[in-house]
């Protein structure tokens, strides 16, 4: 039997689906390595606020840069305020106080002040088609605030934000200004009189969304901020325990498609997601939790939206991963392992494999999972994975003609009852569910699907339900004994279709030209237009027998993007002459 190692790395990332680290992230990093103290930390955020010209030089490479949301990160300026000094602290009060602004406009239901300026850096859009003496941009906040008001209390049963004892009025306050790096924030204003978890909070948004850092700009870039900010005061109003944002992150971005769907400004966050599901899904480093809102979707539309009133009501005394699987519970009479295990499987089913009626509502925009490691498998196998705390891996095993597959998993004695996962058998965009593996403290078993097509995929998916790593290591391992009944020689070259396929260069970077040979080859790939240009062209290579892939990013011989269209792209070997279409989208 043949022996195949997979090397599973956690929070490895696909070469071009890489984010930059933000400054606050990096600065982060450094003090966890403890190059730099808690009060070092808190100076390093503050500079990267106010005087980014202060800062290290490790801190000032331009790629660093914030996004989103502005939840937390500047908590260590107000936790170390009194440690700074007298120059310090008068140059970050901004940071830690409310701003003090010209202007104001009280909601129609009462419920909101607006504070905004007409002038200066922090000057809103000056628009006023109804003459009224209100930017037209701050009416449009009001109504996105009353509107994420109406949705999350009156309609989901949500807690309003509490009160903030009158500061600046009876409202709530939101401010705007010149954010530059981020949409918004919501900070945390003090405890409410009496209570241990209750955080008073006021709001400060972008005061145009113009830069190009916002990918969705304008009044668009408004409505979805709102709604994001406007649930993190409400999170407040449960508890503020940083350690959990991660949540919070999930549970606004979820809540600004929820509140505009039509908007879709969370699809950004997802390519790199998709390309890193052996990151844990509780992983903070202000990018892969927005990507992470597909988990509230994902158990929302299985469960109903009042399971994340319930998470929310078990916060102020549960943590995060204790309330989400304790609701779970309460709520289903699943199990957080089960419902883990079935996220993951959803996960496989988005792009040209959505279907937007059983899983994910908007799946075929989402883009396609990564695959591990794709092994085309000729002879009986043994494959061995090494799966992160709550990560999981996808390991797609593809057989050319229809075959039988067994599966033998064997799991750590230890690990009975974290380690766990399920199978896909995809038959060319029709699917077998062998069922899941390894629950209820089992550590080994057996399963067998077989498949009726040529050219089927078994997808392996373990995944960890583990909340934290295990002492002395990283992953928790596993193996399967694969042996097929069927043929087992490659008997046919092949040139199949794309993957993805229609590729949308929205949502993907790479396209992967699959082909399989009977022997070893000299292979020649080309792509025309479908009038003949001849719009790139990859160099001759020798592969051996077996399944391979070529990549290609989207660009012409001189790496310039191609235009939307059909493409044709054409093989040429001694055994393996052929042609096929592709779809590039734009």
């Amino acid at each position: 039997m043949r022996k195949i190692a997979i090397s599973l790395i956690l929070m490895m990332l696909i070469p071009g689906m890489v984010k930059a680290q933000s400054v606050i992230e990096l600065i982060e990093q450094d003090r966890r390595a403890g190059t730099i103290s808690r009060t070092e930390q808190a100076i390093m955020v503050g500079y990267s606020a106010v005087a980014p010209e202060r800062l290290p030089a490790k801190y000032q490479t331009p790629e660093f840069v914030d996004h989103k949301c502005g939840l937390g990160r500047y908590e260590i300026i107000r936790e170390e305020y009194d440690n700074l000094s007298p120059e310090l602290q008068a140059l970050f009060k901004p940071l830690v106080s409310r701003p003090e602004l010209t202007n104001e406009f009280v909601s129609s239901s009462g419920q909101f002040r607006l504070h905004y300026e007409t002038s200066g850096t922090d000057r809103v859009p000056s628009e006023d088609l109804n003459t009224n003496g209100i930017p037209d941009y701050i009416e449009e906040a009001a109504i996105s605030l009353e509107h994420s008001y109406r949705l999350l209390v009156d309609t989901l049963g949500f807690q309003a934000p509490p009160s903030d004892g009158g500061t600046d009025g009876p409202e709530y306050d939101v401010y705007f200004q010149n954010l530059g790096d981020v949409y918004g924030e919501t900070r945390q204003d003090g405890l409410v009189p009496g209570s241990a978890t209750s955080m008073r909070s006021f709001m400060k948004l972008e005061n145009d969304y113009a830069e190009s850092i916002f990918s969705t700009n304008g009044l668009d870039g408004l409505r979805v901020t709102v709604a994001h900010e406007y649930f993190h005061a409400v999170h407040m109003g449960y508890i503020m325990r940083f350690s959990d944002a991660f949540f919070y992150e999930w549970s606004s971005v979820w809540f600004e498609e929820r509140a505009y769907p039509d908007i879709d400004d969370y699809l950004q966050y997802l390519p790199t997601l998709f390309s890193n599901f052996s990151r844990p899904i509780n992983l903070r480093n202000w990018w892969h939790e927005y990507g992470m809102c597909i988990w509230n979707h994902f158990l929302l539309k299985r469960h109903g939206e009042s399971i994340l009133k319930t998470i929310w009501e078990m916060m102020p005394q549960e943590r995060a991963m204790d309330a989400i699987s304790m609701a779970i519970e309460t709520e289903t009479g699943s199990t957080f392992p089960i419902e883990l295990q079935a996220f993951f499987q959803w996960n496989y089913f988005t792009g040209t494999r959505a279907d937007n009626v059983k899983y994910y509502s908007e799946g075929d925009l989402y883009p396609e999972v990564a695959l591990s490691d794709t092994i085309f498998a000729e002879n009986d196998t043994t494959i061995y994975a090494n799966v992160g705390y709550l990560s999981a891996e996808y390991i797609s095993i593809r057989r050319q003609q229809p075959t039988k597959y067994t599966v033998e998993y064997l799991i750590e004695p230890s690990d009975a009852g974290d380690v766990h996962g399920s199978t896909v058998l995809d038959e060319n965009g029709t699917y077998t569910f062998p069922g899941p593996f390894g629950f209820m403290g089992v550590t080994s078993g057996e399963f067998d699907v077989s498949s009726t097509t040529t050219n089927s995929k078994l997808v392996l998916i373990p995944a960890v339900s583990a909340t934290t790593t295990r002492p002395g290591t990283s992953t928790y391992p596993l193996s399967f004994n694969l042996s097929f009944q069927g043929a087992s020689e490659i008997q046919e070259n092949i040139l199949q279709p794309t993957i993805p396929s229609p590729a949308n260069f929205n949502l993907v970077q790479i396209i992967k030209i699959p082909f399989v040979l009977t022997e070893t080859a000299q292979v020649e790939l080309k792509i025309f237009t479908t009038t003949g240009r001849l719009v790139k062209s990859f160099a001759k290579t020798s592969y051996l027998k077996g399944l391979h892939e070529v990549s290609w990013n989207g660009n012409d011989n001189n790496n310039r993007p191609v235009p939307s269209g059909v493409y044709i792209y054409v093989i040429d070997s001694p055994s393996l002459k052929d042609m096929k279409k592709m779809a590039i989208i734009r």
